[in-house]
């Protein structure tokens, strides 16, 4: 059986507004990390897929990392929204950066969001 990857997904943190403040959401992308496979022995969690891919598994579905993109399985891209997926690719990064497998992780654009509603 083969995987079938999402399309790239862009790590991105997304500091939200304390609605009674403004209703901006600040968005700040990351990118431009490599990968040290030599090194996923480091993180339990992480397992080599390739000599360029690492899979990093999560309660809610695995991250697919390389050098400089992210994915994740096409069901898990099917069933969540984009930014829970950015998030969730972000959150893998900063693991296997801390754990010295990502290296070079860097902010890459910064931008806001307005309007945001207080729903």
């Amino acid at each position: 059986m083969t995987n079938r990857f999402s399309p790239v997904i862009a790590p991105t943190k997304y500091e939200r507004p304390d609605r009674e403040v403004n209703n901006v959401i600040r968005a700040i992308e990351y990118g431009n990390w490599t990968l040290d496979t030599d090194k996923v022995s480091n993180l339990k969690l992480a397992t080599k897929v390739d000599d360029d891919m690492v899979m990093l598994y999560t309660d809610n579905g695995s991250v697919y990392i390389g050098d400089g993109h992210c994915h994740v399985a096409e069901s898990v891209y099917r069933s969540n929204s984009t930014v829970f997926l950015r998030e969730k690719v972000l959150s893998a990064l900063v693991l296997l950066d801390d754990a010295g497998i990502v290296e070079g992780l860097e902010v890459v654009d910064e931008r806001k969001i307005r309007g945001v509603s207080s729903k």
